[in-house]
């Protein structure tokens, strides 16, 4: 873990740990919540396509004002993006030697988990519906390529070890204790070096390193 991820990481554990001492609002409580990805690689030059995936983990809500809040919420997100191999040129020049002959009539899938730390400012629209924006701290726990049937895990080294994204979505409470949110994440960073991929992808030499994540988040919770 780099010194800015530990940095980004202990300030938003201050953060969270100095919002129940604000006399002046309300805790709504902590709760657990669950639900589909659908992400992708966007800003680079490779041909991504939509990958589903899940998510789960916890969260905080603290309301500070009639129409002011926020929540830090803690979550594992299985996300990544799906390449058409026939849209790749010399895609035997992909495989190395003990690669040979796998058939790639499927997409290929570049699965990644992270780590994700979302720090929330919340709008109350209403008393049950909210506006949430804010930073999310990304923590890369894996990043692995799967053609046809072979798995390529040395891939991983060619991804930063974290993300920072800017998160935008909506929570409504549908009664008191069950929520639902819908959300959208896309990385402030690059995600790649642009190292050890024209090992694997040697047809993809000098493209445009950009590569950011976008990701779309449909989510339900339960206070407790």
């Amino acid at each position: 873990m780099t010194k800015a991820t530990k940095r980004l990481l202990l300030a938003a554990m201050l953060l969270l740990a100095t919002v129940p001492a604000t006399k002046a609002g309300e805790s709504l409580g902590a709760y657990l919540k669950a639900g589909f990805n659908m992400s992708n690689y966007v800003m680079g030059e490779m041909p991504h396509g939509m990958k589903p995936g899940f998510h789960f983990g916890a969260g905080y809500e603290y309301r500070m004002a009639p129409r002011w809040g926020m929540a830090v919420e803690m979550y594992m997100s299985f996300q990544g993006a799906k390449f058409d191999p026939k849209k790749i040129d010399n895609i035997d020049e992909v495989m190395e030697a003990d690669e040979q002959g796998v058939k790639l009539d499927k997409d290929i899938t570049l699965n990644a988990i992270y780590f994700e730390l979302p720090v929330l400012a919340k709008f109350y629209v209403t008393p049950r519906l909210s506006i949430d924006l804010g930073p999310q701290l990304g923590i890369a726990a894996q990043n692995h390529l799967k053609m046809g049937d072979v798995q390529v895990d040395k891939v991983g080294r060619s991804f930063e070890a974290w993300d920072l994204s800017a998160s935008a979505g909506l929570t409504w409470c549908v009664t008191p204790r069950l929520l639902v949110q819908a959300r959208y994440n896309l990385s402030l960073i690059k995600v790649m070096k642009g190292i050890d991929i024209d090992e694997y992808m040697p047809q993809a030499g000098n493209r445009n390193y950009d590569d950011r994540i976008q990701n779309l988040q449909l989510s339900v919770g339960y206070r407790f």
